[in-house]
């Protein structure tokens, strides 16, 4: 995606949380929240740099879970549509709306929830990798240091940090 958005066409920028043109005061560590916060004179351009900065990372980060969780919505639904009760649903005229909402749905949901955990941690991984490629600083950033360094405690605070977030 750097290669091909940043580099090829040059509609979003490479690296780094936002343009270095832009005095951002650290307050919350957040860098779109600090871009609202601050009080510069060109606080629209530094929150403009700011979101272009965050679009590539973020769909380089929603795009493969979003992706699998359609993937199995759409195998779990053609798997409830061939059900018998929705044969019936249909012989007593009820809508496509109704039969979606009340029948579909209800029973489509269930057998995706528990898949969804097991991507928690292919999320982890993906936040490693993609904070390190886009320099940007966070917990991905935080593990692949402690890794690096062999620091059990930072890797210890940092994974306690994760669980205490869920």
């Amino acid at each position: 995606m750097i290669m091909y958005f940043s580099l090829n066409y040059q509609w979003f920028p490479v690296a780094g949380r936002y343009d270095l043109l832009y005095e951002i005061d650290h307050v919350t560590g957040f860098a779109l929240i600090d871009a609202l916060l601050s009080d510069g004179p060109y606080r629209k351009e530094a929150l403009q740099s700011v979101i272009e900065h965050m679009i590539l990372p973020c769909l380089v980060l929603a795009l493969s879970p979003t992706m699998q969780v359609i993937r199995m919505m759409r195998t779990s639904v053609t798997e409830v549509m061939s059900q018998n009760y929705i044969r019936a649903a249909r012989i007593r005229g009820l809508s496509n709306y109704e039969i979606v909402i009340e029948h579909v749905l209800r029973n489509a949901i269930p057998p995706i929830i528990p898949k969804l955990g097991v991507q928690l941690s292919s999320m982890i991984t993906l936040a490693i990798m993609t904070e390190s490629i886009f320099n940007w600083p966070g917990v991905g950033r935080w593990l692949l240091d402690a890794l690096s360094n062999q620091d059990t405690r930072l890797f210890k605070r940092v994974y306690w940090l994760w669980r205490l977030s869920f």
